[in-house]
């Protein structure tokens, strides 16, 4: 398609299919709108394409072409995809393409998008766009994901709604969406699946499963800063903040199992879905001693403090002996100078 060295105007109908707006001659102040008949896919690079299924009106042995955008990626209220373009030779600042659908998955590194076109003879289509990148928690902890671009900062696709802790430790979004015929709204979860340490005081890191590049640090508050090992349970709330009058609170609450490691450090272990456990690793600082008792204040492997103090009861172990023989352990490793010792 020609368009004499003008600017084109781009969109894309209800039935996700894409529109152009552009002169009857050049220089006229009239416009025609052309719909294009075609399928929308994403390079390696997350650009959009949209491939031809027609020829507008060109001879069949013409072959199919293709039109590719450039622009930032972001999320509508309504979890649509948009793309905002960029200025180019036959792109319009300011002109934005939104594709109607669903969001499937998440995975590590993916986002993926389902969207359906109502073709001109019609047929429906319903085709997958994956767009590449990585998950982040912003300062409010929301989610976000990064789609990755090439030579460029990636484009920050932002979930504005709160997020719940599912029964396996998961991380469950819920959106409403409204569905196109009939106008009901309906619900729909989006699931992150990952494991969770604990980063420093007041500070929780979600990593994504199988993943080198997502993991979202959260801000959170402390609830339990004292602790019974033989309880097993480590609480926190955190506060979702959507917008300056809004903020959703949820409460995390860990189960799991302490364990000595030979090197004197702590280990909780969590046990997540299909049996999967994770632990996170402690040193501690100092030790509070009395008969029936030791108490340890934690620090992660990097050495920084977690607001928590672990107690240990003589109960907590198999017998007598083995609450000894642990008092004793923490007794050497005051006096190589690995912790501070009081009583």
């Amino acid at each position: 398609m020609k368009n004499n060295g003008q600017k084109l105007i781009y969109e894309v109908d209800p039935l996700n299919r894409l529109v152009i707006t552009e002169p009857f001659a050049p220089d006229s102040p009239l416009y025609k709108k052309v719909v294009l008949d075609g399928n929308f896919t994403l390079d390696k690079g997350n650009s959009l394409i949209y491939h031809l299924t027609s020829r507008l009106g060109r001879p069949k042995e013409t072959p199919l072409h293709k039109i590719k955008f450039t622009g930032k990626w972001s999320l509508t209220p309504e979890h649509n995809l948009k793309l905002s373009l960029f200025e180019s030779r036959t792109q319009k600042l300011g002109n934005s393409l939104i594709l109607t659908g669903n969001i499937l998955t998440a995975s590590t590194s993916e986002l993926v998008f389902s969207y359906t076109t109502r073709h001109k003879d019609g047929r429906a289509t319903t085709k997958l766009l994956k767009l590449k990148g990585a998950w982040q928690a912003d300062q409010n902890n929301r989610l976000k994901f990064l789609a990755q671009k090439y030579r460029r900062r990636p484009d920050e696709l932002l979930f504005r709604g709160g997020w719940e802790i599912g029964k396996n430790y998961e991380i469950i979004y819920c959106y409403r969406t409204i569905y196109q015929k009939r106008g009901v709204k309906l619900k729909r979860y989006l699931t992150l699946n990952g494991v969770w340490e604990i980063t420093g005081k007041n500070r929780l890191r979600f990593l994504i499963e199988k993943s080198a590049n997502s993991c979202l640090d959260f801000r959170v508050m402390l609830e339990t800063p004292s602790i019974f090992a033989k309880k097993g349970e480590i609480r926190y709330r955190i506060g979702i903040r959507l917008s300056k009058q809004r903020e959703l609170v949820r409460k995390i609450v860990f189960f799991g199992k302490w364990k000595l490691s030979r090197k004197l450090a702590l280990d909780f272990e969590i046990e997540y879905k299909d049996g999967v456990k994770h632990s996170s690793r402690f040193i501690f600082d100092y030790c509070l001693d009395s008969k029936d008792k030791i108490k340890l204040a934690l620090k992660t492997k990097q050495g920084e403090g977690t607001g928590l103090e672990i107690t240990f009861t003589r109960r907590f172990f198999k017998d007598a002996e083995g609450f000894m023989k642990f008092r004793r352990s923490i007794h050497q490793k005051a006096l190589e100078g690995g912790i501070r010792l009081s009583f």
